[in-house]
């Protein structure tokens, strides 16, 4: 698209200079709702035991317990 010239894209996308007109909007607030991103609320144990479930990690965190309890 950035090689290409502005009345090339607006025609391609459909769209105008203006942006949206008040019905286009209003249909896609209808489709699509408000342009909003959920919160999702998560605990600090589960955010933490997540950092914990890659398979690198696990073999990793074994490793350090194997080295500490045979003393190297």
């Amino acid at each position: 698209m950035h090689n290409k010239a502005i009345e090339e894209v607006l025609k391609e996308l459909n769209t105008s200079p203006f942006g949206l007109s008040q019905e286009k909007a209003e249909r896609r607030l209808k489709r699509y709702g408000l342009n909003e991103i959920e919160e999702r609320k998560e605990s600090v144990w589960v955010i933490l035991l997540r950092q914990y479930t890659n398979p690198l990690i696990l073999i990793l965190v074994v490793a350090g317990f194997l080295a500490f309890f045979l003393g190297d």
